[in-house]
């Protein structure tokens, strides 16, 4: 699902071919020239001759696969386009640490390689600030974490972005792979960038971060 590089990828494809056009004409004008000004008591070597028209023929060639290739990286990102619009109004989940407090609810869901000995879940502010911190889950899997924006200190801490870490270890000290997710509903979709941008939970996901994608309630669709 990740098409980062294709808008980089089609301005490269397009200045590659007007190069190889400029070199074509180029080509021509003095291949033109060379025919109309050779000595008839010595013309071309006939060897050089169809060896330049070889050469004639791969620059040809070229520019034929770049416009052909232009062609390819314009379907792409139109069909990219169209499957972006599909996820407008859908609940997805997408590999991330950072979502929203709203009303007193804050959720993320956090994968746990194998069975640890301990598992710390830290919450961060948008200043790096610690704000809460709690043990989590040992199992292997995946398991949701719900926070209700109650600091360490008793404060009810106001609505904002909040970044969840987690920290597993094993028995031996030893640190377990982890990765963390966000789930929302997708409220808009940026496609300024090389690549499409939802809006999840009023905060900015990448579409190839998106790892699964369900039907919103009540939509009925």
């Amino acid at each position: 699902m990740d098409i980062t590089g294709v808008t980089s990828a089609t301005t490269q494809t397009t200045q590659s071919t007007t190069a190889l056009a400029e070199n074509f004409d180029t080509f021509l004008t003095l291949l033109t020239a060379q025919l109309k000004n050779q000595d008839p008591l010595e013309p071309l070597d006939t060897a050089e001759f169809t060896n330049q028209l070889v050469q004639f023929s791969s620059v040809e060639q070229s520019i034929s696969q770049n416009q052909n290739l232009e062609t390819l990286i314009a379907l792409t990102q139109a069909s990219v386009t169209g499957s972006a619009v599909g996820y407008l109004g859908q609940t997805v989940e997408a590999a991330g640490d950072t979502t929203l407090l709203e009303n007193g609810q804050a959720q993320w869901s956090y994968d746990v390689a194998r069975t640890a000995e301990d598992v710390s879940l830290t919450v961060y502010d948008n200043g790096g600030g610690v704000v809460y911190s709690a043990t989590g889950e040992t199992t292997a899997g995946t398991h949701n974490f719900s926070w209700d924006g109650t600091g360490n200190d008793g404060q009810v801490l106001p609505d904002a972005a909040y970044t969840l870490q987690v920290s597993a270890k094993d028995t031996d000290g030893n640190t377990i792979s982890t990765h963390t997710m966000v789930t929302g509903r997708v409220s808009a979709i940026d496609f300024s960038g090389s690549e499409p941008t939802l809006t999840v939970n009023g905060l900015s996901v990448r579409l190839g971060d998106v790892q699964t994608l369900s039907e919103a309630a009540g939509t009925g669709i």
